[in-house]
């Protein structure tokens, strides 16, 4: 399946009970923000009034333009950002430039260029918890990956709850099926 098809597919590449779970809470005034473009931004542009969504590969993101205007979405604002190691900069204050604060916030994309160690979502989370609305969600996708049990630590500190649901991830038809968890956090 090609990355075009993925984008096509318009689903988000979380953990199924997750986005049965965040398909009952969206709703169509609230202003969202990701780190990661993807199925998840098609998927979000159809349930919420604004999004920013940050994207560090330039194939990836025109693959989630051209999903986006099939569809006449255009509610969403792409980011191109570089995710450079160690330190993530660029990539995590990119939500420095959207609108904040914002209802809801998606921890995902760039992650795991250094076989473990602490990646872009342990910064991207620091960026979050300051830019979150009060009652807002942050959802960090693979909390339970190696490289992301700070970022998951940093978060759980900063939530009054968090709903972790570990299971099959939704993806797309051709694709393996995988296991992995998808962390909610309450503000």
């Amino acid at each position: 399946m090609s990355r075009e098809d993925w984008t096509e597919w318009g689903q988000p590449w979380l953990v199924v009970e997750a986005v049965r779970w965040l398909e009952g809470w969206l709703k169509g005034g609230m202003v969202a923000f990701e780190w990661g473009a993807g199925g998840s931004t098609v998927w979000l542009a159809q349930r919420v009034k604004h999004l920013a969504s940050v994207e560090h590969n330039p194939e990836w993101r025109i693959a989630v333009e051209t999903a986006l205007n099939r569809r006449g979405l255009e509610n969403v604002r792409l980011i191109p950002r570089p995710a450079t190691p160690p330190d993530f900069k660029a990539y995590a204050e990119a939500i420095r430039y959207a609108r904040a604060p914002f209802d809801f916030i998606l921890i995902d994309g760039a992650d795991g260029f250094d076989g473990g160690a602490t990646g872009s979502r342990l910064a991207c989370a620091h960026e979050a918890v300051d830019r979150i609305a009060p009652g807002g969600v942050i959802v960090l996708d693979n909390a339970g990956a190696k490289s992301n049990l700070t970022a998951r630590d940093f978060l759980s500190g900063h939530a009054t709850q968090s709903l972790a649901f570990v299971g099959y991830v939704n993806q797309p038809p051709g694709v393996e099926p995988g296991q992995t968890e998808t962390r909610i956090f309450l503000g």
